[in-house]
């Protein structure tokens, strides 16, 4: 017994071992809990790579480190998908076979990918490479954990689902990120990547991953705009993707503000989707010329739409139509004509437009967002 015990690789066998016979056992007790297709998948992405063959002494602390990060991994997976997948949601219709190769297969090529390389890699695993490993690990799954329970139970899954009860979140985690959860994801599969040792196939495990998740991430957003329209667009303005956008801070308390430049650009962003939901079909933004610049120009029935977008925090500077002084009527008159004239864009009807942006710069959910047609009159 006491060799047994002093035998470090018989140790390993009997841990690897010991967690593929616990996960496999969490896997079938998933299925009872909630048996479909997506408990399936995911507890065999997991399982298979954690199975205890081929273990040698050369390659058993990296082994090792699969095992254990499947079998972590892997049991935060199960919970996920036992707790937010209901059986209403697997259609297995056009959309969810998109989802399936485009959004699942190449994640789960990267993960099982990478954990079989890494079982392969004979490379000694330094003491700093496993604290960056576990590191990387531990941050990932955390931030899963933690974006899923803030996101709740009614969060869309596979198949892009959408339920009655369902709020747009906008805020804690995703107040600074749309998709912390796949962030968290990449996280983990980049110490996936660094347990291989092989810089080509932790670099195109990394691809796989990042392909699956922008597929992913290409159908959320589109639906997400179609259920929450113009709200969702706002949101979308003022938070990045992947990563927080940087916030440009000014003096004047604890946390500051967005700068003027960029809550005038969100602004822009919010005021355009507004218009396109009015029925406005947008030719160009941000049209410059040497006479100056106009924010949006549109189509609305049968007219050439100019639009100057006003945004103001609060009241501080006063109505956003008194900025629309003589100076700057005559002004805009003029990039209007720049702009006809370039286009070559004759005997059509010209209007002004102002859309009025009014709100916090720091909370986009709370806009409120004005049209005032024809805010002027000028020939063009």
């Amino acid at each position: 017994m006491a060799e047994w015990a002093a035998d470090p690789f018989i140790v390993s066998y009997w841990l690897v071992y010991g967690n593929f016979v616990f996960f496999l056992a969490a896997f079938l007790a998933a299925l009872y809990l909630n048996f479909n297709f997506n408990t399936v998948l995911v507890g065999l992405i997991y399982l298979i790579p954690m199975t205890p063959l081929g273990l040698h002494s050369e390659n058993a602390v990296r082994v090792h480190l699969v095992s254990f990060e499947n079998l972590i991994y892997g049991l935060i997976e199960l919970a996920v998908f036992v707790v937010t997948v209901r059986k209403t949601d697997l259609t297995f219709d056009r959309q969810h076979v998109r989802q399936l190769f485009g959004h699942a297969l190449p994640i789960a090529a990267a993960l099982m990918g990478l954990s079989f390389v890494s079982r392969m890699t004979v490379a000694p695993v330094t003491r700093l490479e496993l604290i960056l490993i576990a590191g990387v690990f531990l941050a990932g799954a955390v931030m899963r954990v933690l974006a899923i329970r803030q996101l709740g139970g009614t969060g869309f899954k596979f198949d892009i689902v959408f339920r009655d009860e369902q709020k747009l979140k906008i805020d804690q985690l995703y107040g600074y990120m749309r998709h912390p959860s796949y962030t968290a994801m990449m996280l983990v599969i980049l110490a996936y990547a660094m347990t291989t040792h092989n810089v080509w196939a932790g670099a195109a495990g990394m691809l796989a991953a990042w392909f699956g998740f922008q597929f992913r991430i290409h159908s959320e957003e589109k639906a997400l705009a179609v259920r929450f329209g113009e709200a969702y667009s706002r949101y979308r303005a003022t938070t990045g993707m992947w990563l927080p956008k940087w916030k440009n801070r000014q003096p004047g308390g604890p946390g500051g503000s967005r700068s003027r430049s960029r809550f005038g650009r969100e602004s822009e962003a919010a005021a355009t989707a507004f218009l396109e939901k009015k029925g406005y079909r947008i030719l160009q933004r941000n049209f410059r010329c040497r006479a100056g610049e106009i924010d949006i120009i549109a189509e609305h029935r049968d007219a050439v739409v100019f639009v100057e977008v006003k945004a103001r925090s609060g009241g501080a500077f006063g109505p956003p139509l008194a900025a629309l002084t003589p100076q700057k009527q005559r002004k805009l008159v003029s990039v209007a004509k720049n702009f006809l004239a370039a286009k070559k864009v004759q005997n059509r009807t010209c209007r002004f437009d102002v859309v009025a942006v009014a709100g916090k710069p720091d909370r986009p959910d709370l806009w409120k967002i004005e049209l005032f047609q024809d805010a002027f009159r000028a020939d063009v």
